[in-house]
């Protein structure tokens, strides 16, 4: 989708969004890791985008993870990744 976003001449790719609210592994310490995991590939793909030139026609780009389960978790992610 990201592609045709940016090929298109009246739309502009402004983030990327995951949802982590439905991760379950059946133990505490296998859900965490999956959404640990999820925030690495969502960092990973916004990245990648960027240095693409996705976002080139938007000043801020938003990135976000939806879902309230791991709220705590994921802020802490993205602030301490500088996101």
């Amino acid at each position: 989708m990201a592609g045709a976003v940016a090929g298109s001449r009246t739309l502009a790719l402004a983030g990327v969004e995951s949802f982590e609210g439905i991760i379950d592994k059946g133990e505490s310490e296998a859900t965490l890791e999956a959404v640990d995991d999820l925030l690495t590939q969502m960092r990973a793909v916004v990245a990648e985008r960027n240095a693409a030139g996705y976002f080139s026609q938007t000043e801020e780009v938003i990135v976000t993870s939806g879902g309230s389960a791991f709220l705590d978790r994921v802020v802490r992610d993205l602030i301490s990744h500088g996101i």
